[in-house]
């Protein structure tokens, strides 16, 4: 009988280790996705408020930005298209993540679509917009 009752005893233990390691999983792989998703807007939003300074200050303004580009970045839907900036990547779970921001001006020039830390040099091109390169 005492035999019995230790086997049950460590079958629910061995269940409550199981679920607790599925969950632990879970989380961890959120909270990468998270910090992720933290770093790219911060890319954004740095490269956003250089670019509206740039645009605004007019020639012969220049300005550099930091970007994070992820780890399984999207290098075809990475980039620049006009007024838009867009990065692109898959997170953990497969799915695609679009990030990216309108301006009220074009871009001319190249952006980084390959993962890593980039200096991108902005600069005015008067009413034409915004000249992008990487240093």
């Amino acid at each position: 009988m005492k035999g019995q009752v230790g086997v049950e005893y460590l079958m629910i233990l061995s269940f409550l280790l199981l679920m607790t390691s599925i969950f632990a999983k879970y989380y961890s792989d959120v909270s990468i996705s998270n910090g992720v998703d933290v770093v790219v807007r911060a890319s954004l939003d740095n490269f956003e408020k250089a670019a509206d300074n740039v645009f605004v200050m007019g020639v012969p303004a220049v300005r550099f930005v930091r970007i994070n580009l992820p780890e399984k970045v999207i290098a075809l839907r990475t980039g620049l298209n006009g007024s838009v900036v867009q990065i692109s990547y898959y997170d953990n779970q497969g799915g695609v993540v679009d990030a990216f921001r309108n301006f009220n001006y074009n871009f001319s020039g190249s952006f980084p679509n390959v993962t890593g830390n980039y200096e991108i040099v902005l600069y005015s091109l008067g009413f034409n917009g915004v000249g992008v390169n990487m240093t």
